[in-house]
């Protein structure tokens, strides 16, 4: 059981923040970063909010990790956004393969997330007196639609990116689709955390982490 002054990580998303406040500025895009208000539109979001302010108020030490969707090597366990992507385009009975292109996010590779948790593993037991309480938005360094996220996996596997029918969410009719309502333009900054990850480790391009996921299927 946990006692409420150890320190505790919590793994948070990106759909606690609000797009709605972006879209009543349009002039001025800007990136959220852990202090931007937080209305998540769906109820996967407000369930990681509730937690997030429960634990902000009955935990003294406290580190909160808002993700960005996060993809990996395949694994048995899981399968990540990844996966199931190049499954599609892989497969020769799939003709179109529907991605959103009004949706960005700040993909994050696992590999981050890990040495990202790591990290704060590291400090506790380094200096069990240093306390934390506190956000970090966890993403990757770029900023991508799903159409451009499908079409990098494609260009690295050499698959036909011609399957790929880009279209925002509301154009799809298919009910998965409409099933929950899913935020837009969520760029997120991580700024803060790379700051407080210093040399520790440096998050990877997008691609880079691609190619070096390919890489490790081939061994």
């Amino acid at each position: 059981e946990l006692s409420h002054t150890n320190t505790i990580k919590h793994q948070s998303m990106h759909d606690v923040l609000d797009e709605q406040e972006q879209k009543n500025d349009e002039s001025h895009h800007h990136l959220y970063d852990e202090t931007s208000p937080t209305y998540p539109v769906n109820n996967y979001g407000r369930s990681k909010l509730m937690m997030e302010k429960y634990l902000s108020m009955h935990w003294k030490n406290l580190i909160i990790l808002r993700s960005s969707v996060i993809y990996g090597p395949k694994n048995e366990r899981k399968k990540t956004l990844l996966q199931v992507v190049k499954n599609e385009l892989s497969n020769d009975k799939k003709k179109k393969v529907i991605l959103f292109k009004n949706e960005t996010r700040n993909f994050v590779s696992i590999q981050s997330v890990i040495k990202t948790i790591e990290y704060f593993v590291g400090e506790y037991y380094k200096d069990k007196e240093k306390e934390y309480h506190d956000i970090f938005n966890l993403g990757g360094i770029n900023a991508l639609n799903r159409v451009e996220f499908g079409e990098t996996l494609a260009n690295t596997w050499g698959l036909n990116k011609e399957k790929i029918d880009a279209m925002n969410r509301f154009q799809c009719k298919q009910k998965w689709a409409q099933n929950s309502p899913s935020p837009e333009d969520i760029t997120m900054s991580s700024d803060k955390l790379y700051k407080e990850l210093g040399d520790f480790y440096k998050f990877p391009p997008f691609l880079d982490m691609i190619k070096q996921i390919k890489a490790q299927e081939n061994k």
